[in-house]
């Protein structure tokens, strides 16, 4: 069966939408576990990693380059920042490119640094810490609704 060039962007648009709709379940799944008890779920996001490995036919080291460095970062910092938080990149990084991974990082990335700046002002003697992967679920919602740099919005 042949797909005109119709049908064959059909196909590529549903794939994407699919990929959204899992990088979407990634963050947000680990986004409540991470506010709830400050821990992602490992399995379900080392099983979508393989997973996303798996579709798209291998790996793309670009896209998950954020995630490693993040990995990198809990070693160097001694966990003050959460191996969680590269694990649940480098799931997201098998989904998607790294643009797109790159489109949701700097946001969230500044959302949490104004928030714990915010948070520091207001309570001066306390330690601010913040689960870091609800701020990503946040900007990649963000990202999805306003068509992130393309300006194809999704709504």
């Amino acid at each position: 069966m042949e797909f005109g060039s119709e049908g064959k962007e059909r196909v590529r648009e549903t794939v994407e939408s699919f990929r959204g709709g899992v990088m979407l379940m990634i963050l947000a799944a680990n986004g409540l576990s991470d506010l709830r008890t400050r821990r992602i779920l490992p399995f379900f996001s080392l099983a979508l990693l393989v997973s996303g490995i798996i579709e798209r036919k291998g790996i793309d080291l670009a896209a998950m380059f954020p995630g490693t460095l993040f990995l990198l970062a809990a070693v160097w910092t001694r966990e003050k920042v959460g191996p969680g938080d590269g694990i649940v990149l480098l799931s997201c990084g098998a989904w998607s490119d790294l643009f797109t991974i790159c489109g949701i990082l700097i946001p969230a990335l500044l959302a949490v640094f104004v928030t714990g700046a915010v948070i520091k002002g207001v309570r001066s003697t306390e330690r601010v810490t913040l689960p870091f992967v609800p701020f990503m679920c946040l900007s990649y919602t963000m990202w999805l609704i306003f068509g992130g740099l393309t300006g194809e919005a999704l709504l």
